[in-house]
């Protein structure tokens, strides 16, 4: 019952759990790091880190940490490794804001269902890392 409700009320919270792109680079950009969110890449290990076997560089938000993949995000002991990077983000910033960014947004946003019905402050980032954030200043998505 009590995961039963915690869900209900992530899900009543609609739209206020979604972030845009062109908001969180506002946010991490601006001189003050108070209201900087911990932003969570949830892509491929390849992504974040990079391929050089084949010559693919890592690509990500700045200030970006990377965890696990989406799809085992929710294990234990990469809630454990969440719970110690938001600890130490909180000590930095104050700021218990967690950010999750995948792809396209499909991933991040079930990661940030599963994340928020079980306690944390989190949000999606709208269009994930390709279609929203590389097409900041661009004329797309990525300010919508």
């Amino acid at each position: 019952m009590v995961v039963q409700k915690a869900g209900s009320d992530y899900l009543q919270a609609g739209l206020t759990r979604i972030m845009l792109p062109a908001d969180l680079k506002k946010i991490i950009t601006d001189a003050d790091p108070t209201n900087d969110p911990l932003i969570l890449d949830v892509r491929f290990w390849k992504d974040y880190y990079g391929d050089p076997d084949n010559g693919m560089p890592g690509a990500i938000i700045p200030g970006a940490i990377w965890i696990a993949d989406f799809n085992k995000m929710a294990e234990p002991e990469n809630l454990d490794k969440l719970d110690a990077a938001l600890a130490a983000h909180i000590l930095k910033t104050g700021n218990d804001d967690i950010v999750v960014y995948c792809h396209l947004g499909q991933m991040s946003g079930l990661v940030t269902g599963v994340l928020g019905s079980i306690g944390y402050d989190v949000k999606t980032l709208k269009l994930g890392y390709n279609m929203g954030w590389l097409t900041l200043g661009s004329g797309g998505m990525g300010g919508m």
